[in-house]
């Protein structure tokens, strides 16, 4: 039987009345497939948290609408977007247990968010009070270009200087967390990506690569480390 690496992923989820749902965009589990991953959507168990991880080789945070409660950076609300606390937990603990093993972390969106966060750095809760930034919660393909910093991994994955992204997004990264590092900005200041700075693979990125086929390198260097990870935990 081939192994393949085992990619955690933690879904979002729907409330209507009494019915609870959990939902994952399509294109993040077709994503690590394509490159060679098998993704395994995780419920919000934190019992279960131990049990997964024993089983993965990575893990990927997406994003969401919502906000991750300023009081874990604290800071109070300043936003109108909904707090998902259920979420935020278990997401916070899956990428805590990740840092500790030393096991690939992909983060998206609000994904990179949370990795900032979870390392002690703080968000912009409203870009749209912010001077001089534009609107970044446009959802169009080549929404804005961003500048992709040299001499990081997202500099050699990518092997490129700019790149025309897709922006969805309402919030951003503002004071870095402990050992982390820009890896890309946009032309109006914001933080586009991140990455630790001596994790085997730790990186973030604001823009949705799982939509676009010229951001499908980081998809494939983040399932090439939890494969060197799976070999590793042999």
């Amino acid at each position: 039987m081939i192994s393949v690496p085992l990619i955690l992923v933690i879904p979002d989820l729907e409330k209507n009345g009494n019915q609870e749902k959990y939902f994952i965009g399509k294109n993040y589990l077709s994503a690590i497939s394509k490159h060679g991953g098998a993704p395994i959507v995780v419920p919000y168990t934190m019992e279960n948290v131990e049990f997964y991880m024993q089983l993965a080789h990575g893990i990927m945070i997406t994003g969401g609408s919502f906000t991750i409660d300023p009081e874990l950076f604290n800071q109070s609300m300043n936003c109108d977007l909904p707090i998902k606390h259920e979420r935020t937990q278990v997401e916070w603990a899956y990428c805590q247990e990740a840092l500790e093993r030393k096991m690939p972390i992909l983060g998206i969106c609000g994904g990179m968010q949370l990795m900032n966060i979870v390392f002690g750095g703080t968000l912009i809760q409203d870009l749209s009070k912010i001077p001089g930034v534009f609107n970044h919660n446009v959802s169009d393909d080549n929404a804005h270009s961003v500048q992709i910093v040299s001499n990081t991994y997202l500099a050699q994955h990518l092997k490129c200087t700019t790149l025309e992204v897709n922006s969805s997004h309402r919030q951003g990264v503002d004071r870095l967390g402990n050992n982390i590092r820009i890896s890309a900005l946009s032309s109006d200041g914001i933080i586009e990506g991140i990455e630790h700075t001596y994790h085997p693979f730790c990186l973030g990125v604001q823009w949705h690569p799982e939509y676009d086929q010229q951001d499908q390198e980081i998809f494939s260097a983040f399932i090439q480390a939890c494969r060197i990870f799976q070999l590793q935990e042999k």
